[in-house]
């Protein structure tokens, strides 16, 4: 019996322990939802930067899709990827332990198409800017980049079936401003 009560006190630490052990963008999943702990943080464009950049994408004149539904778990990798470069002051697409935002989201949960890149640094979903105040200006940015634009606003057949984001903003203390917006098809449904 001592054994046992000793095998248990171990594993309950084990447990207490764990969630300090977790990877950063490991967001919970239950049963495919984001758990309570993340929809508190993200069942809405709870930022007025983030509501405003949302305006921007899902309101444009040149926005080719024919819906935007805004997932719960796309916002909460995009908040955790635009806080990730304010905290550690670097800006990329590819984080420095070299994992995409492919990668990021569906460690959290959200399953893309087979067609997209699922190499580590992959990377068919986001748009990011750094240094731009408002969502304004940073959308203004991203529509003078082909790419971004064709991203943004669905203007090609591998960005127009992208029906779901989620958009980040960070700002670094005292400094720089980082924007993630995250669009993605669904793929494992």
């Amino acid at each position: 019996m001592p054994f046992r009560r000793s095998l248990l006190v171990l594993a309950l630490g084990c447990m207490a322990a764990l969630p300090a052990c977790i990877v950063q963008y490991q967001v919970p999943v239950v049963r495919g939802e984001a758990a309570p702990e993340v929809r508190r943080d993200g069942d809405s464009l709870a930022d007025a930067r983030e509501r405003e950049m949302a305006a921007i994408l899902t309101g444009s004149a040149e926005q080719r899709r024919p819906r935007l539904a805004w997932n719960a778990i796309l916002a909460q990798v995009a908040r955790e990827r635009a806080r990730d470069m304010a905290a550690r002051g670097y800006f990329a697409h590819v984080a420095p332990e070299g994992l995409g935002a492919n990668t990021l989201v569906e460690r959290a949960g959200f399953a893309l198409p087979a067609a997209y890149d699922h190499a580590l640094a992959g990377n068919n979903i986001e748009s990011a800017a750094e240094g731009y105040d408002s969502a304004a200006a940073a959308w203004r940015d991203w529509m003078g980049s082909p790419h971004h634009r064709a991203h943004l606003l669905g203007l090609e057949p591998q960005f127009s079936a992208q029906s779901e984001f989620g958009i980040g903003f960070a700002q670094r203390p005292g400094g720089r401003v980082y924007w993630v917006v995250l669009i993605a098809e669904p793929g494992g449904r």
